[in-house]
């Protein structure tokens, strides 16, 4: 197999798994992820067999094709692309994190559409150099257990254009926070009143999950005592709720960080990811007297006390909403005023 040293590289940083194919499927490399977490497809073995939908010829001829596999399996679906060409053409299945959610048909329709027979440039973008030695970026039992409760399969997560933040958040503590205790970590959730009379939110709730998710495990990657604090807030000034990951940073100076600067082996996802529309909510990280943060602001629709008001009710009318409230109440006052005069 003739490949570009740096392609092989690529592989080996990425934390999900990734196999390389002859253009009759069979398997001629896996990374480090596929050989952890799908060891039953063995090199030299067919994974044509192993499917269980999707359609290689849509990537043999240069478009971006979906192959999906057994439940059983923990990537079941990846897209495919070719990389090659003539003899030397090859099938590179990518088991993306974003893809084994519910919503995979979504992502998808938009990676394709967005990226069509240009992935193979996208990827050549992605050096695997610029992100550090393969071997200090090996997919690590954090990740893979974190996707597994957040992102794999979660029926929670999905299709919700209305969401209530404090629900969310609460799911998150309560299927992460007993899981990783036995990996040494604690996790703290904090909601104060005013969020929780200002907790619902319009988005994409499975893309907001996965977004969180690379958030969360950022933090919990670089955490120095394993102590992180999710706190939710409202923010008055922007109108906005405010969702904030934190914990003490280990070896990271104070300052602002990119996620793919902190979590290396997530750099490949999170720049495909930047072109989906969950990363309009992505989270920002810094450092500040030690203490990394990754934040995220998220506007608000307001509430009656029994329910969610009508979603025509943009947040972007909500400040002009304000003021000509105000206005009236003070002609109100001023005109009861001068009747008493």
């Amino acid at each position: 197999m003739n490949f570009d040293t740096s392609f092989f590289r690529f592989f080996e940083t990425t934390c999900f798994p990734v196999f390389v194919t002859d253009i009759n499927g069979k398997v001629l490399f896996k990374n480090s992820c596929a050989a952890k977490y799908l060891h039953t497809v063995r090199k030299g073995s067919n994974l044509f067999f192993h499917m269980t939908g999707g359609d290689p010829d849509i990537a043999k001829n240069g478009k971006i094709g979906l192959a999906l596999f057994p439940d059983s399996f923990l990537y079941s679906r990846a897209l495919i692309f070719t990389l090659g060409e003539n003899r030397e053409k090859h099938l590179i299945f990518a088991f993306l994190t974003k893809l084994q959610m519910n919503d995979y048909e979504d992502t998808y329709s938009y990676l394709a559409k967005k990226f069509s027979s240009d992935f193979i440039s996208f990827l050549a973008f992605i050096k695997a150099e610029e992100y550090g030695d393969a071997d200090m970026l090996a997919p690590s039992r954090l990740y893979t257990e974190m996707a597994d409760r957040i992102c794999f399969e979660s029926e929670d997560f999905v299709g919700s254009y209305l969401c209530d933040m404090a629900d969310f958040l609460m799911k998150i503590k309560s299927r992460c926070s007993r899981a990783f205790s036995a990996l040494g970590y604690r996790m703290d959730y904090f909601a104060t009143k005013i969020f929780l009379e200002n907790r619902f939110v319009s988005l994409n709730v499975g893309d907001f999950a996965f977004s969180f998710f690379m958030a969360l495990y950022a933090v919990m990657r670089n955490s120095a005592d394993k102590a992180i604090s999710i706190k939710a807030d409202y923010d008055a000034l922007r109108m906005s709720i405010r969702i904030t990951v934190s914990s003490p940073a280990a070896g990271l100076a104070d300052g602002i960080y990119r996620e793919e600067e902190i979590i290396p082996e997530c750099a490949a996802e999170i720049k495909l990811c930047d072109r989906l529309p969950c990363y309009a909510r992505r989270f920002s990280c810094s450092v500040k007297d030690g203490i990394l943060s990754a934040t995220a602001f998220l506007d608000i629709y307001k509430t009656d006390g029994t329910g969610v008001r009508s979603v025509a009710e943009k947040p972007s009318y909500r400040g002009a909403y304000a003021m000509l409230s105000f206005t009236r109440a003070m002609l109100s006052d001023f005109l009861r005023n001068g009747e008493k005069h």
